[in-house]
C-alpha cells in the first residue's frame, strides 16, 4: 500500500487537474461538473482495478474474471456513468458530463491501469510473489 496508495493519489490528482483546467470546474458555479467527474473517475478505476490486482497474471489477456466479478463492473460502471443523466442526479449533486470527459475519463482510467500492472509486476520481481 505504500505504492499503490501514492499512486492512486497520483491520478486523483490528474484528474483534478483535468477538470480544473480542461473542463473549467473550478468555480462554486461548476462544483457538480467537478464532483460528477471526481466520482466518475473514482469509481471507474476502483472497479477496473480490481481486476489488475486480483491476480498475478496479466488480466484479460491471461486471466479473466469470474463471470459475476465481470458482470458485476460491467453493470457498476453503466450504473455510475447513467447516474449523472438520471433523475437522481440532483440528489447527489451531480451534473450531466459533457462528451469529451468521457474520452479523458478513458485516458486516466487505461493509465492508471498500464501504471499498476506494472508496478505489479515490479513487486512481483522484488519480492517473488504476489498476495499469497
Amino acid at each position: 500500500m505504500l505504492v499503490f496508495g501514492p499512486l492512486s493519489s497520483a491520478f486523483d490528482l490528474m484528474s483534478f487537474a483535468v477538470l480544473w483546467f480542461v473542463f473549467q470546474a473550478n468555480s462554486v458555479g461548476q462544483q457538480a461538473v467537478f464532483q460528477t467527474g471526481w466520482f466518475l473517475v473514482g469509481t471507474v478505476t476502483q472497479l477496473s482495478i480490481i481486476h489488475v490486482l486480483r491476480t498475478e497474471r496479466i488480466p484479460i489477456l491471461q486471466s479473466r474474471a469470474s463471470v459475476p466479478v465481470s458482470v458485476a463492473t460491467v453493470i457498476l460502471i453503466t450504473a455510475a456513468v447513467a447516474l449523472p443523466f438520471s433523475a437522481l442526479a440532483s440528489a447527489f449533486g451531480f451534473a450531466p458530463m459533457p462528451p469529451a470527459y468521457f474520452l479523458w475519463l478513458i485516458f486516466i482510467v487505461t493509465c492508471y491501469a498500464v501504471c499498476a500492472e506494472v508496478t505489479k509486476r515490479w513487486y512481483i520481481s522484488r519480492f517473488g510473489h504476489w498476495l499469497d
